[in-house]
């Protein structure tokens, strides 16, 4: 199978013939509602033909429900007799897994394209229970109930829980989690710092000497006069 990259979409997929790729090329071709319908007839007569049937020839009316889900089919999406798009597509996949694969890395090229990210950057969306990644480079995961999530959802940054689970408690206001060798989806506890971005809110003697008593009780020593 040869490759190209498609001048119209800018992803490396099948050639169809003057730089451009299948998709592009069908999508060319379904432009006004006309040639749509046109192209349709087309297949129709191709398949009647190719089975042996009259032209004029009528089918028995498609099942309304799925057999699967037995959701009701619709007709905008419906790619099958029998069975609605999302129950196809699985039954499909089941049976070609390394089209499921293809189509996977389709999707991740056309979204790093979408974002203007080179198409080599880690997906932004991983696989179930990997986590995600953001568009600055940091990884999250899903820990519901955790005082660090940075959301109702239950979406926690990674460094963040790993330094968490480190230290046995989450993190207080005020701190955060350095990656020391600057690659943000790094998160070995090897390579991450805790980092206190606190300071007192005025600048009086009286503010700072007690803004730093309260930050070195914080972290477990004992201050004693002299």
């Amino acid at each position: 199978m040869q490759l190209v990259l498609c001048k119209s979409c800018g992803l490396q997929r099948k050639y169809a013939g003057k730089d451009i790729c299948n998709g592009c090329l069908y999508k060319k071709r379904i432009s006004t509602p006309e040639k749509k319908k046109a192209l349709t007839e087309k297949k129709r007569l191709e398949y009647l033909k190719r089975k042996g049937l009259c032209l004029n020839h009528v089918f028995v009316s498609k099942q309304e429900n799925c057999k699967i889900c037995l959701n009701q089919i619709k007709e905008e999406k419906r790619i099958s007799k029998t069975l609605c798009h999302l129950c196809y597509k699985k039954e499909y996949y089941k049976k070609n897994p390394e089209k499921k694969e293809k189509e996977r890395l389709r999707q991740y090229q056309k979204t790093r394209i979408k974002n203007g990210l080179p198409l080599d950057h880690p997906p932004l969306i991983a696989r179930p229970g990997q986590g995600s990644m953001s568009k600055q480079g940091y990884k999250d995961i899903w820990k519901p109930g955790h005082p660090n999530c940075k959301n109702k959802l239950g979406r926690i940054y990674e460094h963040v829980w790993v330094m968490s689970e480190y230290l046995g408690r989450p993190l207080i206001k005020g701190e955060t989690v350095h990656h020391m060798n600057g690659v943000r989806d790094d998160n070995r506890i090897e390579n991450l710092e805790l980092w206190n971005r606190g300071q007192p809110s005025g600048q009086r003697v009286e503010d700072r000497i007690k803004f730093y008593k309260e930050f070195l009780e914080q972290y477990g020593y004992e201050i004693t006069k002299r």
